[in-house]
């Protein structure tokens, strides 16, 4: 048998006496015994370098379980792009009014922005493996209606549904590289993901355009059944649960099973609220956050805008192409390989960044997470400008030039949003992120709905300068705050709370 890690009658600095128990060898954990005000714990707990704890998986599972994720991040936002490029064969075929069809395009994000709200806490209590097997499948599942209706209400709905599901592609993989991955190892997964994120909006279009063309609209929805279709099966086959608290929680109920001792039990359980009140923080707190601190306002307005403006992409690249340069529905989709390309090239920034945030952050503190984003801030309102000026005025490459330009700024807005605010509000850096994410999904909802009147109204030109004249005033926010931060969060009765707790462990 294993020795106790503590001997029979230590005790700890609050006076409880604990006794370390060794459970199965070959099960990688331990428990160890609490007394306390009359009664007796046993608390699992992972032994150390035990291969039941998912920061110590073997670097092959970690990585193809992060792949796999990757993989379903870069699928679930293709849908996006892969709707806007079948809408014209879909409005032939249904006769649906172009409002109603942008309607259906912002649904979909709108699913992304609700869903997370009321999912996480099940994240928290179940599992991640759980969410990821039943969303998946339902993601695959409402490809079937929409490959069949003739309603276009009908594709509304779905679609709002499908973006729900399809939520956990994108909230969810970010949690699953942090179970697995030590702070210090996260940067290539975490950079391989973001640049999913990007990359599979633009390549929807991409695949789906000549599909579109030459087989139907309809055919796009049951490829992309078939794709996750497969997806969900090799989750089936290869995902495990990364949540170490669920993993002890499910080694207690064993033994709490087996042996009739229901003493067994996990501190991240006891520790919990119940999911009623789970759910309520998390469907509160993120909108708290969100009246009451300026940082978590100013960059969800900011990232929010640059999220709508890529939505606002999936209406104006075709737009520009077709009526302007007189692309075919196939070649429209190529082109939105753009939005692809911006994305690496924004993930291309990661080591410089890093590098930067390594070299500042003891004098800078969370605002050395803020370099890149400055440029970013400024590619932004350029892309845009090169995007609305060059169109009509030469050849077709320059406006898509603007697009990588401006989604590669995007991108750093993006990536810096979620450093920074993770760095700022620790313990709740969840609901910060939850905050931005939800602006950023409304803004995505919201932009499809008056792009097209948007160009028409005012011109293709201004209507382009307007976005990158918006885009401007706001890249100055990191800029502020790189100067200003920390005199603006020392009035942030969260941050500030949050920073005393980690200077206090330091």
């Amino acid at each position: 048998m294993r020795k106790n890690t503590k001997n029979e009658g230590d005790k700890n600095k609050e006076g409880e006496e604990w006794v370390g128990r060794p459970v199965e060898r070959d099960e990688g954990v331990r428990s160890v015994l609490q007394r306390r005000e009359g009664e007796e714990v046993l608390w699992v707990e992972f032994v150390p370098g035990s291969k039941r704890n998912p920061f110590n998986w073997t670097s092959r599972k970690k990585w193809t379980i992060t792949i796999l994720c990757c993989w379903y991040c870069l699928l679930v936002a293709s849908t996006a792009s892969a709707f806007a490029i079948c809408i014209p064969g879909m409005t032939a075929d249904l006769g649906s009014k172009s409002e109603i069809n942008n309607l259906a395009l912002g649904l979909y994000p709108l699913g992304f922005g609700v869903a997370p709200l009321v999912l996480a806490p099940f994240s928290e209590a179940y599992g991640r493996n759980p969410l990821y097997i039943v969303t998946t499948l339902l993601y695959a599942a409402f490809f079937i209606p929409q490959a069949l209706t003739r309603s276009i209400a009908a594709i509304c709905v779905v679609r709002f549904l499908s973006g729900a599901a399809a939520s956990t592609g994108s909230t969810m993989v970010g949690g699953t590289v942090a179970d697995m991955f030590e702070s210090s190892q996260r940067g290539v997964p975490m950079s391989i993901f973001s640049i999913c994120t990007f990359a599979g909006t633009g390549l929807g279009a991409v695949w789906f355009g000549y599909v579109e063309q030459d087989i139907g609209w309809r055919w796009s929805n049951w490829i992309q059944l078939i794709l996750a279709s497969v997806t969900w099966l090799l989750m089936l086959l290869i995902l495990r649960e990364t949540r170490g608290s669920v993993i002890l929680s499910r080694i207690a109920q064993h033994l709490r099973s087996i042996t009739g001792d229901e003493r067994y039990k996990v501190k991240a359980d006891e520790e919990r609220a119940s999911l009623a009140i789970l759910i309520r923080v998390s469907l509160s707190r993120p909108l708290y956050l969100m009246a009451t601190e300026p940082v978590v306002l100013s960059f969800s307005l900011w990232v929010g805008f640059a999220w709508g403006v890529l939505y606002l992409l999936l209406e104006a690249i075709p737009l520009v192409c077709k009526n302007v340069y007189g692309f075919d529905n196939g070649q429209t989709g190529l082109a939105f390989f753009a939005i692809t390309i911006g994305g690496v090239f924004g993930g291309l920034s990661n080591p410089w960044q890093e590098q930067m945030y390594q070299k500042n952050v003891k004098e800078r503190g969370p605002e050395a997470r803020l370099y890149s984003s400055i440029i970013g801030g400024f590619l932004f309102p350029i892309g845009c400008f090169i995007f609305a000026w060059t169109q009509g005025n030469g050849p077709w490459w320059p406006p898509l030039i603007g697009v990588t330009i401006l989604i590669t700024g995007v991108y750093m807005i993006y990536l810096a949003t979620f450093n920074y605010l993770s760095d700022c509000y620790l313990v709740y850096a969840s609901s910060a992120m939850a905050a931005q994410s939800w602006t950023r999904n409304m803004a995505g909802f919201i932009f499809p709905l008056f792009t097209t009147q948007l160009y028409n109204g005012i011109g293709y030109q201004w209507a382009g300068t307007l976005a990158g004249g918006l885009a401007l005033l706001l890249s100055f926010i990191p800029i502020v705050l790189l100067l200003k931060g920390p005199e603006i969060r020392a009035r942030s009765n969260f941050a500030k709370s949050m920073q005393q707790q980690l200077k206090a462990h330091q």
